[in-house]
């Protein structure tokens, strides 16, 4: 015989109907959480054509599970490019090899949806940069040649070379890099051995980088060379001068000073040993460091000191 249940009753049963419907219903984001990959580290920028680790693990049960690195090159297309399965301790790593440009990346736990994926981490991606200078050894107020070439070869891109004035870079010229190489020209003014580098400050397919240089500026003094007939005598800083004593006279500098001298592009650096010389002259050079130099009669030599 059937039971009827009177209006209260009827609805009292209705509530308990729905409350156990909603109890056995599963929490919402369960299985995502399940699901959820973690991205532990992935570097922020790595050479050109270098590698980069990138490790992560899995939320809930983690082992055993199969995880994919998936990469971006910009807007919102996600392309998988390598997998694995958690270890033990429910850890995931992969080793990307050989990249040549930046890139942004994320870990998805497979057959989960992408809601599911970690966060997203940029590895920006150095250019390699050459600089070559040329002459690496030069008079001052004459021209210096940076030249060198940036990979990848992209049209469009410019370099910035640039010199170091009053602890700062100085940008000197904006060098054209479309087909890749780049060339300017550098007057160098003051003498000394100073600083330069070529700049790219970067763009969506490579993060900025610099390669850095010297350029040695030598001062143009009159010189003479000296020696036979002082053979066997103490100069004035007190040394026995002979045929194989390198160094250099002057009228002021300190005895030992090391000076560098260019002369017609061979280059010594030599200490000051004797005081002289007693001409128009500013500079004597012992006839080893003559001979080193080609060096012979009068002339115009170039001096860093």
């Amino acid at each position: 015989m059937p039971r009827f249940v009177s209006g209260p009753h009827r609805a009292l049963a209705g509530l308990l109907a729905c409350v156990t419907i909603v109890a056995l219903a599963p929490v919402a984001g369960a299985h995502s959480a399940s699901a959820q990959a973690v991205m532990d580290w992935a570097p922020r920028h790595v050479g050109y054509h270098g590698h980069a680790v990138v490790t992560g693990h899995v939320i809930s049960r983690p082992v055993g599970k199969d995880v994919s690195l998936q990469l971006s090159r910009g807007g919102a297309s996600w392309r998988t490019i390598a997998h694995d399965t958690t270890d033990a301790s429910g850890r995931v790593r992969y080793v990307l090899d050989s990249l040549g440009r930046s890139a942004t990346v994320r870990l998805v736990r497979d057959g989960s949806s992408s809601s599911a994926a970690s966060d997203s981490r940029r590895i920006g991606v150095r250019p390699r940069l050459a600089l070559d200078v040329t002459p690496l050894h030069v008079y001052k107020n004459k021209w210096v040649k940076l030249s060198g070439h940036v990979s990848p070869d992209v049209a469009g891109r410019t370099v910035l070379v640039q010199k170091r004035a009053h602890h700062d870079w100085r940008t000197v010229r904006k060098a054209s890099v479309g087909d890749g190489s780049f060339a300017a020209w550098m007057r160098a003014r003051h003498t000394g051995n100073k600083r330069v580098r070529v700049k790219f400050r970067g763009d969506r397919l490579n993060s900025k980088a610099a390669e850095h240089g010297r350029v040695h500026v030598y001062r143009p003094d009159p010189a003479t060379w000296y020696g036979p007939g002082f053979y066997g005598h103490r100069t004035a800083c007190g040394q026995i001068l002979s045929r194989k004593t390198l160094g250099v006279a002057n009228r002021h500098l300190p005895c030992g000073t090391k000076v560098a001298i260019l002369y017609r592009g061979r280059t010594v650096t030599v200490p000051v040993v004797d005081r002289g010389p007693y001409s128009s002259a500013d500079w004597d050079l012992t006839r080893k460091t003559a001979a080193r130099l080609d060096f012979s009669g009068r002339g115009t030599i170039g001096v860093n000191p």
